[in-house]
């Protein structure tokens, strides 16, 4: 993964921990007036769903926790919605 961004923007690197179901980059941008993180994450497509849901609500927390606006970005390699339960646990996870 890369983030290209001008010399005008000042952006440092974030870190919000270790995952093994997906792979981020995570970088604060700072303007005159405010600030966000912005995550960028790439999961690849055979992972176990479960796990990776987990580990996702896992960074939401821990981006939380940074008391900072933050976006979130990426291939999510999600497959069509399954018939199962799954679905309300992925809306689950995603809900701020």
């Amino acid at each position: 993964m890369a983030l290209v961004y001008r010399d005008s923007v000042k952006c440092t690197p974030v870190d919000i921990g270790q995952y093994v179901q997906f792979e981020y980059l995570a970088v604060k941008i700072i303007g005159r007036q405010s600030s966000a993180v912005v995550v960028c994450v790439y999961r690849p497509p055979d992972g176990l769903a479960s796990t990776f849901l987990s580990e996702l609500a896992d960074m939401f927390d821990q981006l939380t926790l940074m008391n900072s606006q933050f976006v979130i970005v990426g291939d999510f390699n999600a497959p069509d919605p399954p018939r199962d339960g799954r679905v309300s646990a992925t809306r689950s996870a995603t809900t701020c």
